[in-house]
């Protein structure tokens, strides 16, 4: 995470006596922020690694829309899911689902945290859509896999051996994570087509707060963008892609 990379240039500022070394350091520390708390730089990197969005006029018919999970997190005291901004895929597929594109939804996961006490996630999204309005026969879960690799394997034993008769489906995610679930599903054996939500570029514009202004929240934009980076190495050096 960058805003580790630069805390720790700070503290060796701190803490170091020698004289250069405090200067490099500095430099580092100051080039470093003002780097990855820029909007501009920030999003001209995350536009390269986003797949593109497609309408729902370009969106052809298919037989099930396969939404990952990870979008949720459940509140113990509330006793109810909480959405993020992930769960943007989850409500275009219920778009795409009123709008005749896709005929069933099914939801691939269970939690990946070790520490979610009481999130069920598959199930509880299906009870969600359910309580507003969706037919329970056209949502199907997958409620074993915990990670995007195992999203997309057991996606594929499920639809083999339970609806051999589907014959097209389209994967709804996430623009940053589209490059990595793609490639684990089609390595499955799901030649899956892709509809990419909850994108964080868009129309490149320029201002000077854009350009000059450093933003905290794109500070911490980037783990999610360098987090994609590492899983992506992992999954190619792992053979899931």
């Amino acid at each position: 995470m960058p805003v580790v990379w630069i805390v720790g240039l700070l503290i060796y500022f701190i803490l170091t006596k020698n004289k250069k070394r405090k200067k490099i350091s500095l430099i580092l520390t100051i080039t470093g922020f003002w780097f990855f708390s820029n909007k501009i730089i920030f999003d001209e990197f995350m536009r390269t690694w986003e797949v593109d969005g497609i309408s729902y006029e370009e969106t052809k018919n298919y037989d099930i829309g396969i939404v990952p999970g990870g979008m949720i997190s459940y509140n113990n005291d509330l006793k109810r899911i909480v959405f993020h901004r992930g769960s943007d895929r989850i409500f275009q597929a219920v778009k795409l689902y009123k709008l005749g594109k896709i005929k069933k939804i099914l939801i691939t996961g269970d939690s990946g945290d070790l520490y979610e006490d009481g999130l069920d996630e598959a199930e509880q999204l299906k009870a969600y859509l359910v309580s507003i309005g969706l037919h329970p026969y056209d949502i199907i879960i997958e409620t074993k896999s915990k990670n995007t690799q195992e999203n997309a394997e057991f996606t594929a034993e499920l639809l083999k051996n339970e609806y051999p008769h589907f014959t097209s489906y389209l994967l709804i995610t996430s623009a940053f994570h589209m490059k990595r679930a793609e490639g684990c599903f089609k390595e499955a054996g799901l030649d899956v087509d892709v509809f990419a939500t909850d994108h964080y570029t868009g129309e490149r514009w320029f201002n000077f707060e854009r350009l000059f202004v450093p933003s905290l929240k794109t500070l911490f934009n980037w783990n999610i963008l360098t987090k994609e980076w590492s899983g992506y190495i992992m999954y190619k050096l792992m053979g899931y892609l």
